[in-house]
């Protein structure tokens, strides 16, 4: 699962946290099943989001992206995806530190 090694998760501060919460509901549904799943994972790269969700790969980049855009989440790295063992970007949920 995931590319590399994942960073230790670290902790989110109160104010990220609010926020977070406070544009969960914002959130559609398919963003948070791409969401949960990178969160679940540490790490993924859309394919092996895909996979873990049953969410078509089709829907899984363009809800990705609105998640980046969002702030949510962000570039891990480039590596070999689990699923399609090709080179390719993994994404990590975006942890903001103290």
């Amino acid at each position: 699962m995931g590319i590399g090694v994942p960073r230790p998760m670290k902790k989110m501060q109160d104010t990220s946290l609010e926020a977070f919460i406070e544009i969960q509901p914002k959130i559609g549904a398919r963003q948070k099943q791409v969401f949960d799943a990178i969160k679940e994972m540490g790490n993924a790269t859309d394919m092996e989001v895909a996979k873990k969700t049953g969410i078509g790969i089709r829907s899984v980049g363009p809800r990705r992206n609105e998640l980046v855009k969002m702030g949510l989440v962000t570039e891990f790295g480039r590596g070999t995806c689990s699923v399609t063992k090709k080179s390719a970007i993994s994404w990590m949920v975006n942890y903001e530190t103290d």
